[in-house]
């Protein structure tokens, strides 16, 4: 559960960027350790067996370009 945790906290994140609630400095900082973490088998395993009706489809849309190509 902690990582599905984590991946609720990054859709707050990226919401409130969307938003302007969280400046482009510190997204660019939420991005880049969620790229780091997304080359971890066990997020990218989470990744798609989440229920992707508890996310936003443009939050889904963004993860979905951030998880490295097989």
């Amino acid at each position: 559960p902690v990582v599905l945790n984590e991946l609720d906290l990054l859709q707050i994140a990226f919401l409130d960027h969307k938003r302007g609630v969280i400046t482009d400095e510190i997204w660019d900082r939420w991005d880049q350790w969620y790229r780091t973490l997304f080359h971890k088998e066990s997020y990218r395993t989470l990744w798609a067996s989440s229920r992707r009706g508890n996310y936003e489809d443009e939050f889904i849309d963004y993860v979905n370009t951030i998880i490295p190509e097989e």
